[in-house]
């Protein structure tokens, strides 16, 4: 029961940063472009469900849609969630990214990712990785003390690279099929697997039982925003260059987690101040079969 009520309240704290990001970027001074930005969004969404129809009726996206069952109804939240990003998370991204130094988003993601440390060694044991889980909790020790908090990662420098793991991937190596690639609103890509590992590793993260709720939110709110400044030109980059973002973000996402489960790709091949970036891949149109 109390991890149910976690995950719920996780979710509500993620819809109630949102709407808080989208009066920061609704305030009179931009309410001029309020009717446009509606109209716009709107359209944008029928522009993806008609392309979803011409899937339906015959005219491949060129990939094989075995693993894509639902993208008729993905393809419509896949264009809301796309909007929201465009038009609120993105703006307010970018001024973030005006104000905060690239260095110290970097501190800001080590924190972050510091917190995991619970959630990444549990997983690391249930995978059958003894090694990594101390690795993780030694990673855990030395940046909470010598990293200050964990701003800093000396750990990385030390020898001791991050173990990336999570209950989807636990899930994945247990034998777990994905099912079928699922949009969801707000938190956007994923799969039946992933979406239970979501609910699993909320409940993971222990530090927000022993805060009040609207610190929770507050820091949960930094989060996102800090890593999504993280990641704009890059996002901006995949936006431009893809014949098909849907596709594009649906093929690199199955790629990446696929990487994960095999091992194929590892934190510490990064630097020591931000998250990894998806898989650098020449093939980014072809879905990973279910094993």
């Amino acid at each position: 029961m109390k991890a149910y009520a976690r995950c719920r309240a996780g979710a509500a704290q993620l819809a109630l940063a949102l709407l808080t990001a989208a009066m920061l970027a609704s305030s009179p001074a931009h309410a001029e472009d309020d009717d446009v930005t509606d109209d716009t969004v709107a359209e944008e969404t029928s522009d993806e469900t008609q392309r979803s129809q011409a899937d339906d009726d015959g005219r491949d996206d060129g990939v094989a849609t075995d693993n894509d069952p639902l993208r008729s109804l993905n393809r419509p939240i896949f264009a809301f969630n796309d909007a929201l990003d465009r038009r609120v998370l993105e703006p307010v991204a970018r001024g973030y990214d005006f104000l905060v130094p690239e260095r110290v988003q970097g501190w800001v993601n080590n924190f972050f990712w510091n917190l995991r440390f619970p959630m990444v060694a549990a997983n690391c044991l249930l995978q059958g990785k003894p090694d990594e889980a101390i690795t993780s909790m030694s990673r855990f020790i030395v940046n909470t003390s010598v990293g200050v908090l964990g701003f800093g990662d000396p750990a990385t420098r030390f020898g001791m690279p991050q173990p990336w793991e999570d209950f989807g991937q636990t899930l994945g190596v247990w034998g777990v099929p994905g099912g079928p690639y699922l949009v969801l609103p707000l938190f956007g890509p994923s799969n039946f697997r992933d979406g239970v590992g979501i609910v699993a590793d909320s409940a993971a993260r222990i530090w927000p039982y022993y805060v009040d709720w609207w610190v929770s939110l507050g820091v949960s709110l930094e989060e996102g925003l800090n890593l999504r400044a993280t990641y704009l030109e890059e996002v901006e980059q995949a936006r431009e260059r893809a014949l098909d973002y849907y596709v594009f973000t649906r093929d690199a996402y199955l790629q990446r987690r696929q990487a994960l489960i095999d091992d194929r790709l590892r934190f510490g091949e990064y630097n020591d101040y931000s998250p990894p970036p998806p898989p650098v891949s020449d093939d980014l149109y072809t879905l990973p079969e279910e094993n």
